[in-house]
């Protein structure tokens, strides 16, 4: 209970997912930046809630898969067109 008090009054926007890219929980922030309803993208996948990315060019399909398969955390920098912001 108290980690999700934390991460849902956090200033950033964050989301989890499970090991199939399914969203399993979102803050408020992200439903503020996204610009999407908890309750529309929690079961959804990634690539469901964001389908401009589901295509293996995309730097997100890239690091994301890099993520899940290697089990260690990834930075990168990327531009998101339909949010206009970095």
């Amino acid at each position: 209970r108290e980690i999700e008090n934390v991460l849902e009054n956090m200033a950033d926007s964050f989301f989890a997912l499970d090991s199939q890219f399914n969203i399993t929980h979102v803050n408020t922030k992200f439903e503020i930046v996204a610009h999407m309803r908890r309750e529309d993208v929690i079961g959804k996948s990634l690539w469901e809630a964001f389908p401009g990315e589901r295509h293996p060019q995309s730097l997100y399909w890239i690091n994301y898969h890099k993520v899940m398969s290697e089990r260690r955390p990834a930075h990168f920098v990327e531009f998101y067109k339909p949010l206009q912001m970095w």
